[in-house]
């Protein structure tokens, strides 16, 4: 009987989509999921610039994890010709990271009103249901593209309503 070589098949990345209490948490958060992908979504930007005032860890996060991302989108603009936000921010222009590191992207204003006009059980448009949102405009739009697409939050209520609505959900921990 012929041996018949097994074909590997490619690994396909994940795309994690990053809730706000997880970068005000650990600013570090967006260097610690290796060669997978980030999304995140305008709501949690808007949530990080309204909690970067004080002097309280969650603040500090906050502020960090903007520069942070102003930094890497200087070194794109630097390094990338033509670079659109589109493109993603590739994390292997970060300072001191490794170079097979993935991308963060963030929500689109065409993808936000996407996410936004989606339907919910309770009609809200809370920051919770349009981070929820965005994560079911991604499974529809580009499950195809990753081998899962996973909300990582540390809200345990959200983590339920997100298995609710069959999405993919992990705890965020440093360890």
């Amino acid at each position: 009987i012929p041996v018949i070589p097994k074909i590997a098949l490619p690994k396909l990345k994940k795309l994690y989509v990053l809730d706000t209490n997880v970068l005000m948490h650990d600013s570090s958060a967006l260097l610690r999921f290796q060669e997978h992908d980030i999304f995140i979504p305008l709501m949690v930007l808007h949530e990080l610039d309204n909690n970067k005032k004080g002097m309280e860890d969650s603040a500090f996060n906050s502020r960090e994890t903007t520069r942070f991302l102003g930094k890497l989108k200087q070194a794109m603009k630097r390094n990338v010709p033509n670079w659109k936000l589109k493109d993603g921010l590739a994390l292997k222009y970060a300072e001191g990271v490794k170079s097979n590191m993935g991308r963060i992207f963030i929500e689109t204003e065409a993808e936000a009103r996407i996410a936004a006009r989606m339907e919910t059980i309770d009609g809200s448009m809370k920051a919770d249901t349009l981070i929820l949102n965005a994560v079911q405009m991604l499974m529809e739009n580009r499950s195809k593209e990753y081998s899962a697409i996973i909300l990582v939050t540390k809200d345990l209520n959200m983590s339920f309503v997100a298995l609710s609505r069959n999405i993919l959900e992990e705890d965020y921990k440093i360890d």
